[in-house]
């Protein structure tokens, strides 16, 4: 047995590497950590029984990743992490939305267009607010709160003309950043920083988003949203609370990870479309249509590796809950090698909360 890992993301989600090569190193597992250069190399392929492969959301980490990933999941003698089921529609919201309405799970109700006078012609009818999203992007950027028809007309023909770069900043987060929202500051400029230092384009997102318009319902009255992951058919959830004015909760660091305030409907959806689909490892935003929980987005790449506190316990398939501190990316190669017997070491990450609040 040898396992390969790739990690390729930023800030927090770079200490899931140091998370996986230790759980391996410490069960005495042959690992190797593996960069763009050894995972082109397709004659190294069979040198691995497995293979961890996570990307973030940049650009170019999907176009990689698209060329890679159906070739490593179509190898009977090497097993994916994540395979294809679990990460096909990985940072697109479109996907996600039509692959969940086509099997009935409840996702909050939306309107997809591909024709600009099919779209002119709803944003007459629609009762107003609504959301407008990008298909790409995490931490609720391009996620815009839509008012008026004047307003959804302006969007679609800005979808329909000259396209809406993914990096664009509105105005509300153009003025987050004049107005001292540190982490989001912190995060520009990082991400501004890492580029020139390798001598790249000062954006990771060169993408312009055109000729479609996507929307959401906007559900009223959510002052959270839960967020709720599984890694195979275990679960574990919090609380998001939305944003000093704002909508939005993606993005807004403060969490309540008391399972006792967790709606126990959302585990129970959360893990049966894990479990319809195959996934391997899913994280799905809930929010409240009136009474009832619906999803808005999922992806099998999600936080909480940072956080000492923040893991403290998961549900298993029976929604029995269990107490205690633990690491997803463990359960994912619990999962992925079928040793259910796998040791998780004490890993030293020497973190820093950056201004997190989690509430207990």
């Amino acid at each position: 047995m040898k396992v390969g890992v790739y990690v390729n993301r930023h800030g927090e989600r770079d200490i899931e590497r140091k998370i996986y090569f230790d759980i391996l190193k410490h069960n005495g597992i042959d690992c190797a950590l593996l960069g763009k250069t050894e995972l082109k190399n397709v004659d190294s392929w069979g040198d691995y029984s497995h293979m961890v492969y996570k990307w973030g959301h940049t650009h170019d980490d999907h176009l990689v990743a698209k060329s890679l990933i159906p070739l490593l999941d179509s190898r009977a003698d090497l097993k994916l992490f994540p395979n294809l089921a679990t990460c096909w529609h990985y940072d697109d919201k479109i996907k996600q939305d039509l692959q969940m309405k086509l099997a009935k799970f409840p996702f909050v109700d939306s309107w997809l267009f591909y024709e600009k006078d099919e779209a002119l012609l709803w944003s007459a009818s629609v009762e107003y607010p609504i959301v407008f999203k990008l298909a790409n992007g995490s931490g609720s950027h391009n996620v815009f709160l839509i008012k008026s028809k004047k307003e959804a007309q302006r969007s679609i023909r800005e979808m329909f003309g000259k396209g809406r770069p993914q990096d664009k900043l509105s105005f509300v987060e153009r003025y987050k950043l004049l107005n001292g929202d540190i982490h989001k500051i912190y995060k520009y400029y990082r991400n501004k920083h890492f580029n020139f230092l390798r001598g790249l384009d000062s954006s990771q997102y060169w993408m312009v988003h055109k000729n479609y318009a996507y929307y959401q319902k906007f559900c009223a009255g959510n002052e959270y949203d839960i967020r709720v992951s599984t890694a195979g058919l275990r679960a574990h959830a919090f609380k998001r609370f939305v944003r000093k004015g704002d909508f939005r909760a993606s993005g807004s660091r403060t969490w309540d990870i008391n399972p006792d305030r967790i709606d126990m409907r959302c585990i129970r959806i959360a893990l049966d479309v894990s479990k319809f689909f195959g996934f391997q490892a899913m994280a799905y935003d809930f929010v409240y249509d009136g009474d009832n929980p619906v999803i808005v987005e999922m992806s099998y790449a999600y936080g909480g590796a940072g956080y000492p506190d923040f893991m403290n316990g998961y549900w298993d398939s029976e929604l029995n809950w269990h107490q205690g501190r633990f690491y997803p990316q463990h359960f994912e190669l619990i999962d992925l090698l079928e040793d259910p017997d796998l040791k998780c070491p004490n890993i030293d990450l020497k973190t820093s909360y950056d201004g997190v609040t989690i509430i207990p």
